[in-house]
């Protein structure tokens, strides 16, 4: 349903589904995939934080939802699961994750929305996200070696 662009049919049969089988994080991708190809940012946000919150096994499902919400060019959403992934990823070991990498991608994003005027300057939402790339660099800084010395 959702590869034919049906997302009425297959938002109805999701939500057929027990409360149970819904709230599963395949589900909730499959939710989060819907609301991405339909345009429900907060569904798609709502759907974000259910899948860190159940997933067990790891980021699979969270890069699932980084890769259909670059697709389908919605810089946002992307670059908000891959937040969710640096909230949840240990810095210190690798859990599949390269956390330098992730983050240059997050800064990369977040700066072309920024120096694209997607932002508007002056607004809320640009000082927010000045903040926020502050708060990435200096978390990109955790990953240093620690035996860099500057000559």
């Amino acid at each position: 349903m959702i590869e034919l662009e049906d997302y009425a049919t297959a938002r109805e049969v999701l939500m057929s589904m027990s409360e149970s089988a819904r709230r599963d994080p395949l589900s909730q991708y499959l939710i989060f995939k819907i609301a991405i190809r339909s345009d429900q940012c907060d569904i798609a946000a709502d759907c974000l934080q259910n899948i860190a919150a159940s997933s067990t096994d790891g980021f699979d499902h969270l890069f699932a939802c980084v890769l259909e919400a670059q697709e389908k060019g919605h810089k946002y959403m992307t670059i908000a699961a891959m937040q969710i992934i640096l909230q949840r990823v240990d810095y210190f070991e690798s859990n599949g994750v390269n956390v330098p990498c992730l983050i240059r991608c997050i800064i990369r994003m977040l700066g072309g929305l920024l120096k694209g005027g997607q932002i508007r300057p002056g607004s809320d939402e640009y000082a927010n996200s000045a903040d926020n790339l502050c708060e990435l660099f200096e978390k990109g800084t955790m990953c240093l070696p620690f035996s860099i010395s500057y000559h």
